[in-house]
Order: C-alpha cells, then sequence, then structure tokens
C-alpha cells in the first residue's frame, strides 16, 4: 500500500508540472491578445489586472511545481484563484456591457468550464466538484458585492444595450465579445483536453502493459513478488536474508513414467504443478523452478521471515493433502497412486533476479537449498512424507501468530543425521497427515 501512495504521489507531482505549463500557456495566449488589443484601439484597466494576476499565479505555480513543493490543498487554492478571478473579471465585464449580472450572458462565462477541464488533468476528481460549489456560491454572492473598478451597471433595458459592446474600447469588447472568445474559449478548452487525452492513453498503455507482466509472472510468482517484478522491468535487487525453501519430488517417477505415452506424461506434470502451485501462492510463496518432477518452493520476506517459515509448513501440509486427494481420483480411476516427498529447512540465503537481458532468473541460492533437497531424499528412508530441519520448526514457532499451524505438536524427532556435503549434524523432524482426505 505504501509503494501504490507513493507511485500515486509521483504521478500527482507531474499533473501539477503539467497543469502549471498549461497555466503558462493560457497566460501566454492572453497576454498576446492583450497585447494586440493595445496595439488596436487600448484595453480596459480591470483587464491588463486580471490578465496581470493570472500571470503571477501561473509563474508561481510553475515555480512551485519545479521546486516539487507537493501538497493536496494547492490545487484548491490555485481554483479558488481561479473562480474568484472569473468572477470579478466576467462579471465586471457584464456590468459594463450592460447585462447585469448575468454571467453566461457573456461568452467568457464558460471559462469556468475551461478551469473545470484544466482540474481534470488532476487525480482529484473531488477538485472539479469544489470548482462547481465555489462558482455557484460566489457568482451568487456577486451581486451583493460593491462595483469594482468603479465601473457602472448599464440597465439591461436602457436603449444603448445593444450599443454597449460597440461603445467600449477594443481590448474589453474585441477579445471577450461574441465574435472572439468563444473561438478562443474552444481552443483553450481544445488544448487542454489534447494534452489530457494523451496523458490518459499513455497511462492506459502503461497500466496494460504492467497488468499483462504480472499476469505472466503470476503463473510462477507470488502476487507480491509478481508486481515488484513487473514494476521494475524484471529487475529485483538481490540480498542475503533467511528464507524458508521446500523441495518437493515424486517418488517412483521414473516407474510412473515408463508406463505413460508422451501426451499423457504432459499432462500428468501439468496437473501435478497445478495442484502444488495453488498453496504455493496461497501462502505467499514463490514457485523457483521447476525441475522434471522436482519443485523448489521459496518463502522470502526480509520484514517476517519467521512468519514465513509457519507459512511453508502449513503450505507443504496442504501440499501434501492435495495430492493424496489427487491419487486417490487416479487410484478411483484405474491409474497409478501419486506419493510425493518434502523436505523443509530454514536458513540464510541469497535471493534476487540473475541473470541479463532476457536471461533473468528469480531464484535463491544457498546451502539451506540443499540441505532442503536432502532432507526431502531422506524421505524415502523414513515413514514420513515431509521432512524439515530443527531450524524450520523453531523459526515457525517462533513465527507463529493467532492462527498458528494447529498441527505443530504432530511433529516426531528423527534421528540425528549427517547430510551429504556437510560436516555438522542435522536434527530432522517428520510429519503425518493428521487426518486423511476423503
Amino acid at each position: 500500500m505504501s509503494d501504490l501512495k507513493e507511485r500515486l504521489r509521483f504521478a500527482e507531482r507531474e499533473a501539477d508540472l503539467e497543469s502549471a505549463l498549461i497555466r503558462c500557456g493560457i497566460f501566454a495566449l492572453l497576454a498576446v491578445a492583450g497585447f494586440l488589443a493595445i496595439q488596436d484601439r487600448g484595453m480596459h484597466l480591470h483587464v491588463l489586472a486580471d490578465v496581470g494576476l493570472y500571470g503571477i499565479a501561473a509563474i508561481t505555480s510553475l515555480v512551485l511545481a519545479w521546486r516539487r513543493v507537493y501538497h493536496r490543498t494547492i490545487p484548491f487554492i490555485f481554483a479558488t484563484f481561479d473562480v474568484v478571478l472569473i468572477v470579478v473579471h466576467v462579471g465586471s465585464l457584464a456590468r459594463l456591457m450592460g447585462a447585469g449580472d448575468h454571467f453566461f450572458a457573456l461568452p467568457a462565462g464558460t471559462l469556468v468550464l475551461v478551469v473545470m477541464i484544466h482540474a481534470s488533468m488532476r487525480y482529484q476528481p473531488v477538485l472539479i466538484g469544489y470548482i462547481a460549489i465555489s462558482f455557484i456560491v460566489i457568482s451568487g454572492l456577486w451581486p451583493h458585492l460593491p462595483e469594482p473598478y468603479g465601473i457602472p451597471e448599464r440597465s439591461v433595458g436602457s436603449s444603448d444595450h445593444m450599443m454597449g459592446m460597440a461603445g467600449m474600447p477594443m481590448g474589453a469588447s474585441g477579445i471577450y465579445a461574441l465574435d472572439v472568445f468563444p473561438p478562443l474559449a474552444v481552443g483553450m478548452a481544445a488544448c487542454i483536453l489534447i494534452f489530457g487525452t494523451r496523458k490518459n492513453r499513455r497511462l492506459l498503455l502503461n497500466s496494460i502493459d504492467l497488468a499483462v507482466s504480472t499476469a505472466r509472472l503470476s503463473r510462477f510468482f507470488s502476487p507480491k513478488v509478481a508486481e515488484q517484478l513487473a514494476a521494475g522491468g524484471g529487475a529485483l535487487p538481490g540480498r542475503r536474508q533467511d528464507v524458508s525453501v521446500l523441495f518437493i519430488d515424486i517418488k517412483g517417477f521414473t516407474t510412473l513414467a515408463e508406463k505413460m505415452g508422451p501426451i499423457e506424461l504432459g499432462g500428468f506434470l501439468s496437473e501435478f504443478r497445478e495442484r502444488v502451485t495453488a498453496p504455493v501462492f496461497a501462502h505467499g510463496g514463490t514457485v523457483d523452478k521447476f525441475v522434471g518432477d522436482a519443485v523448489l518452493i521459496v518463502f522470502a520476506s526480509a520484514e517476517e521471515s519467521a512468519r514465513y517459515a509457519e507459512r511453508a509448513i502449513r503450505c507443504g501440509r496442504e501440499i501434501l493433502e492435495a495430492v493424496q486427494h489427487w491419487s486417490s481420483e487416479r487410484e478411483a480411476a484405474g491409474q497409478s497412486p501419486v506419493e510425493v516427498g518434502i523436505g523443509g529447512h530454514f536458513g540464510a540465503a541469497f535471493v534476487g533476479v540473475v541473470g541479463r537481458g532476457r536471461l533473468l532468473e528469480y531464484t535463491v541460492i544457498g546451502d539451506s537449498v540443499n540441505i532442503a533437497e536432502r532432507l526431502e531424499r531422506l524421505t524415502r528412508d523414513v515413514d514420513f512424507p515431509f521432512v524439515v530441519s530443527d531450524a524450520m520448526l523453531r523459526a515457525a514457532k517462533a513465527g507463529a501468530g493467532p492462527d498458528a499451524d494447529a498441527d505443530a505438536d504432530a511433529w516426531s524427532p528423527l534421528q540425528p543425521v549427517v547430510l551429504k556435503g556437510r560436516s555438522g549434524t542435522t536434527h530432522p523432524y517428520g510429519m503425518r497427515l493428521v487426518s486423511a482426505v476423503a
């Protein structure tokens, strides 16, 4: 969740910068229009003041965005400024042109829609609602405020109402009147929408690519690891940490395979892998690799290594139950039964992505893997299908929470052994299924 919030915060900062650039573009457009008006017949003082204030806000927003100054209230502050400026500006023009306090009697009244479209670029839907409500409230208060800039209100019913705009300076009428402003407003809105649509399309494509990558990776990795790999483009820095390792192998697989044709053997292995991976992912583990009929499973978390040891043990038990159920189904169908051996160990190992280019592999490397594999071999010599080291059992008991493994006392100590390739003695424990699967 914290990673998701960090990504959203980054996207909001990028939206701040894009919004500030668009604000500066709008200011440049208004400044050019004002300059042309001044060159023609002059511009009313309050129009110059409003454009200047908007320019100050545009430059301020750009500086804040460029310096990565972010706070969730900043968009609302600028939105409030925009609404107040529009109400004062358009309200003054309406009075000057004899439209009273009817904002939408002038095309410039639609500026509030441009502001709402501009706000849609951000990832805060509530901001759009805030702008609409603010405009309704502030415009409702406008008739009760004194007339700014010393502008007298022309009577709507006066004889010179229809000639109001014709007698105004070019700067106040030519830009904001019926012949010029509508195309200007449409152009500004179109530019913002095009920019926003391009950004949303880019985000959509990135989301689709991430979803596809995650879906492919989730066939082998736990959802958490799949998301990390997809987000990092397949790169996940390696580290040395405590891990829980399970090694699973089908007993007597060579004999079983000799009785099957290629198609039947492929179907057999596919079903075996499907039944094994379901409990793995359910408990947050990762399938490191399949090697024929063998499966290497890893439970790795730097924050909850002991808790993951307990999960690994519960996962191993569920795999035994799943295989026993599958074996019963096969026997009922007149096929050969299936048995597996599981070895487990808890210890330090390297965990991460190795390889370059397209040859990337998320794996675990270390003596812990060898111990788990040799404990699995031990299941062939003892009457226990699930054998773990004392280190794994201690870690599981230490990390057991309120939902601790109910079969924690079902482990039986076995004779200490010296595993191949190791000089020290390993103290293994074995477990049988507590109850048969119907």
